[in-house]
């Protein structure tokens, strides 16, 4: 990625744009593909791309921003570009997520794992509840005559994921974090 307004709008757009374009497949693939079982097949893969794009996206962005962080001299620890250096700090031993982990209470990681898995849960049923409605509106849609029952609406679900897609991550704006306050 690089510095310049233009250029970082370029690397924001070009994986908005194809999270646009493959959430507009996913949700038009009825409107195509009237086989439940292909439509599942060409769903997951879709999912499977738009994933890419997103974890790729994110990768990129950090990697920007830890090469434009002010401290950082383009080489990070042992040598490795885009890798921050760590320096040592008096009274701060570094602690790794897994110490961190194992510090935490029993009883309190227990109540943490049933939150997470209860927030998993229902992130899952939404998503499943939402698609149901948007396919069962979109055949509510054809069997009221509509063409393109399903791709039209998909456009605008395409055009959200997009602009969605666009807004940068807090942490990443002008090297503002967390620790900047």
């Amino acid at each position: 990625m690089t510095s310049t307004p233009t250029a970082a709008l370029a690397d924001r757009v070009r994986p908005a744009l194809g999270t646009a374009v493959l959430t507009t497949a996913y949700f038009a693939s009825p409107d195509v593909i009237r086989s439940r079982a292909a439509r599942g097949v060409l769903k997951t893969a879709l999912m499977i791309a738009i994933t890419g794009i997103a974890v790729r996206d994110w990768r990129e962005s950090r990697a920007a921003a830890a090469l434009a962080a002010p401290e950082h001299d383009g080489v990070g620890d042992a040598g490795h570009p885009g890798q921050p250096e760590q320096p040592e700090q008096p009274g701060h031993p570094e602690h790794t997520t897994a110490d961190l982990i194992r510090r935490i209470p029993p009883e309190r990681g227990a109540v943490m794992a049933a939150v997470a898995g209860a927030t998993f849960a229902a992130s899952i049923v939404g998503t499943v509840a939402t698609e149901r409605w948007i396919f069962r509106r979109g055949e509510a849609r054809r069997a009221a005559g509509a063409r393109l029952a399903h791709t039209l609406p998909a456009l605008a679900w395409g055009a959200v994921a997009g602009a969605l897609s666009m807004v940068p991550d807090p942490e990443l704006v002008n090297g503002q974090g967390d620790d900047a306050a």
